[in-house]
């Protein structure tokens, strides 16, 4: 597990804006922090890219240890302000370690067809499980709109987030 820093007891008083997260989800190397919800970071894939965390955080005992984990959602983008300069979602499992934050795994996209826009994500922390809904694009899907929609649940197995065969739901 990836130490993130010092944790307080109850993840709902981490300051979420204000994190060290892994960059792996956007091929960032190693890790990035947040500053006021965003950074800058350089992908060995797309170059300069903006990280950002956003939507709530989402939290639920994931892990069966009658602590609450915390689901941070996360993007990157090239900075262009529009949805067409999205790169890749994801979802950031963290957990409270010995008081330290760790990162429990990356919830990413598994329905991700390469022809179109990259896959947006919302993960939901639910008993024992990480559910990810996934809105992935067609060819003839406009930026705006993505029509397909996938679900995935993600399980720990050996101490890390397994995803599972994405179901489609339309």
């Amino acid at each position: 597990m990836k130490d993130m820093g010092a944790a307080p007891a109850d993840l709902r008083d981490v300051d979420w804006a204000n994190v060290s997260i892994p960059g792996d989800f956007c091929s960032v190397p190693g890790v990035v922090r947040l500053r006021e919800g965003g950074a800058e970071a350089s992908s060995d894939v797309w170059g300069t890219v903006q990280v950002d965390s956003h939507e709530e955080t989402e939290y639920g005992d994931i892990n069966g240890d009658s602590q609450e984990e915390a689901v941070v959602h996360v993007s990157c983008d090239n900075g262009g302000g529009t949805a067409s300069g999205r790169l890749a979602s994801a979802a950031v499992v963290l957990t409270r370690t010995r008081g330290r934050l760790t990162v429990l795994g990356t919830v990413t996209p598994q329905k991700n067809p390469q022809q179109a826009g990259p896959t947006r994500l919302h993960a939901q922390a639910k008993p024992g499980r990480v559910v990810s809904l996934e809105f992935w694009y067609r060819p003839a899907d406009a930026t705006c709109c993505p029509s397909g929609k996938a679900t995935t649940i993600w399980r720990l197995r050996g101490g890390e987030l397994v995803p599972g065969a994405p179901h489609i739901t339309s």
